[in-house]
């Protein structure tokens, strides 16, 4: 079982790094379910989305802003917990998912889902019509 980053498929300033390094764990979760399925070994990962941890607390969500920004950003409304993160590898390497192998499952809330449009989701969409079109666009 392997644990690796949204920001293996999606980029994010700052995160070079470790994002190219959360890819490569992408495609050896993939490459070695094929070549050791034969053996009767599965091979998956999971994709924790933001998690309360005491190291996370620690150093991460350390600023009330920002944690309610995150939190916000989750369509579920929350955070995950560690619980909740080790159920889905048990999951994952129990017998109720004997024919999955090659997998990524994302724990995450929804968030990767709703990333970059769940505050615009959110907003009430306006009912009148705007009176004039944007300064930055030229009226048709």
């Amino acid at each position: 079982m392997n644990i690796v980053a949204a920001y293996a498929w999606m980029a994010g300033p700052g995160t070079a790094h470790s994002a190219a390094a959360k890819a490569g764990v992408l495609a050896l979760t993939r490459t070695l379910a094929v070549e050791w399925a034969r053996h009767g070994i599965r091979v998956n990962a999971v994709a924790p989305g933001p998690v309360h941890t005491e190291g996370t607390d620690r150093q991460l969500w350390t600023d009330g802003r920002v944690t309610r920004a995150v939190a916000g950003s989750v369509p579920l409304g929350r955070f995950g917990t560690a619980e909740e993160i080790a159920e889905s590898v048990a999951f994952l390497a129990g017998p109720r998912a004997a024919y999955i192998t090659g997998q990524v499952l994302t724990v995450d809330g929804g968030q990767w889902l709703g990333t970059g449009l769940l505050p615009l989701l959110r907003s009430e969409p306006s009912t009148a019509p705007p009176s004039e079109p944007p300064a930055d666009r030229p009226s048709e």
